[in-house]
């Protein structure tokens, strides 16, 4: 009786400490028009530095909801731009914030922000068919310079 005492105290005084810890972190809503390759593991990053992750994603009039937690030593000012940005070519994407200069009002614990996609030469725009006519120049250009030097 006495273990099962201090193991039920222990579990107790763990989740206290684990919940005190998460309420210093607050949480952001951001909403996208496309959210094209953003999952529940990315990251939210300014400049460069990971500030927080994606918690949720779910379908909000007719846009979709991103529900995030922002580090609580992390102070976001207002009119911060917040952007879906590639991170690499296999189409993992984190939400780059651009910090705004003026710091005078900073975003708050379940504040609303409005999110852009940005679009860049990896986007997922780029398709197959789109890419063929590289990858044939470049084919051809490989083939003529093995034709130079067999000769």
């Amino acid at each position: 009786m006495r273990h099962t005492f201090k193991t039920f105290i222990t579990i107790i005084f763990s989740a206290l400490i684990l919940t005190s810890c998460r309420q210093n972190n607050y949480k952001l809503f951001i909403i996208f028009d496309d959210v094209s390759g953003l999952t529940t593991e990315s990251e939210i990053t300014a400049s460069g530095l990971k500030i927080g992750t994606v918690d949720k994603l779910e379908i909000f009039k007719n846009k979709i909801l991103a529900t995030t937690t922002i580090d609580h030593n992390v102070k976001i000012p207002r009119h911060s731009i917040f952007t879906i940005e590639s991170v690499d070519l296999f189409g993992k994407k984190t939400i780059a914030v651009n910090l705004d200069s003026v710091k005078t009002q900073y975003y708050q614990d379940n504040d609303t922000i409005y999110g852009q996609v940005e679009t860049n030469f990896f986007s997922d725009s780029i398709s197959v068919k789109n890419l063929k006519p590289f990858v044939d120049t470049l084919a051809n250009a490989i083939r003529q310079l093995g034709k130079t030097h067999k000769d």
